[in-house]
């Protein structure tokens, strides 16, 4: 799903949504019912999502025609009887008594919300997919769900296997959200009334909850899932969704932040300032070029290094908009300039690609080590063992 910036490494189980998002799919992207009962296939536009200059199929689904979706809809109403999945895997999402269906054109004029199309359930509407619990499961462990949505009621279930997996906005007016085989855990107070994204991962170890980047919930792991019972998009749901995908694994930290980066930018829904966990500046030797300043999680993309005038001085050069490594980031130290036994400070500049905002972190890093005696005329080669002077 290259447009939601995830690679080869990170396939889907199921992706639905009012965008393209894979480069390589060509299908259909939803099939509407018209007022008069006439269904046809709708595809992306030339942008890559919907509006009425997409075109439809002829009637009854199948290759796009010339026609357009505003001059075969007119004035009418469309619902949605099939949500084409675009993860390569065919498992579509259908409902065909037309009262269950979510609405997407009303009088003419496509839903949308914070400007971009949108599928509207009032209560009644639900998609049953073919996807079975087994094929949105790895090892029988690991699952992640994340949707684009919001709804304004409590007890309503954005995806459910029936006995064993359902996602609730929140159970009773409670603080619960996951079931798995029964309730995990407790997180904060949600509310799901604005524009959200909601992003569910269970892996081997932990439960989580993310809403725009911010984390929820975590909990420990809570049985295993398999099975053929199938999945279902909605029950009770008032409010609106816009995009929902399914990866039998447990989303690591680049692959949720990568996702949900790219549904703030689209959607624009705004998420938290970028956060890092940072660890200690290594001390280096006198001479040594690198340090490394490690960290344990981030929400950020990119970094920048501001030094102080006594680092620039001894030659620390300012780093601008790099891209984050994994794990640790290298400093480089002049090999000539820093003095041994002294502190040189710097200032952590972090940011991503999804809030625009940036977050300011102090380090120093300290140098090891017998400074030079040059002006005694000696050379590294002489290291003092003390030096005293007026």
């Amino acid at each position: 799903l290259d447009n939601l910036n995830l690679t080869a490494a990170t396939p889907s189980a199921v992706a639905y949504g009012l965008r393209r998002l894979t480069s390589v799919y060509t299908g259909a992207a939803l099939q509407i019912r018209r007022s008069d009962g006439e269904q046809r296939d709708v595809y992306f536009d030339a942008a890559g999502g919907l509006s009425l200059t997409s075109q439809v199929s002829a009637t009854g689904g199948g290759a796009a025609t010339a026609t357009t979706l505003a001059s075969w809809i007119g004035s009418n109403s469309g619902t949605v009887s099939v949500w084409y999945d675009q993860s390569g895997l065919g498992r579509n999402a259908f409902q065909t008594t037309v009262t269950a269906q979510p609405r997407l054109i009303n009088a003419g004029v496509i839903e949308t919300q914070n400007g971009k199309p949108t599928l509207v359930f009032s209560g009644a509407q639900t998609f049953q997919t073919t996807a079975t619990t087994t094929q949105c499961v790895g090892s029988n462990t690991n699952i992640s769900s994340n949707f684009v949505f919001q709804n304004s009621t409590a007890n309503a279930e954005m995806l459910n296997n029936g006995p064993t997996y359902r996602l609730v906005t929140s159970y009773g007016g409670s603080q619960n959200y996951i079931w798995i085989n029964n309730w995990v855990g407790t997180g904060a107070a949600l509310s799901w009334t604005g524009y959200s994204i909601g992003t569910f991962i269970k892996n081997a170890t932990q439960t989580e909850i993310w809403k725009n980047s911010s984390n929820s919930l975590s909990a420990g792991a809570s049985g295993t899932l398999s099975g053929a019972a199938t999945m279902v998009i909605g029950s009770s749901i008032n409010g609106r969704l816009g995009e929902l995908t399914i990866f039998p694994s447990g989303l690591s930290t680049a692959e949720r932040t990568a996702l949900e980066c790219s549904q703030a930018n689209y959607y624009a829904i705004p998420v938290l300032t970028p956060q890092i966990a940072l660890g200690y500046a290594n001390a280096v030797s006198l001479g040594t070029t690198t340090a490394s300043l490690p960290y344990s999680y981030t929400t950020a993309t990119n970094y920048s290094i501001t030094w102080s005038a006594a680092a620039a001085s001894a030659g620390f050069v300012n780093v601008t908009n790099a891209v984050l490594p994994a794990a640790t980031i290298p400093v480089a130290v002049p090999a000539t300039g820093p003095v041994g036994g002294q502190n040189y400070a710097g200032v952590l500049t972090i940011t991503n690609n999804c809030s625009g905002l940036s977050t300011n972190y102090g380090f120093n890093i300290y140098i090891i080590g017998n400074n030079v005696l040059d002006n005694l005329n000696l050379t590294a080669a002489t290291p003092s063992a003390v030096a005293y002077g007026l």
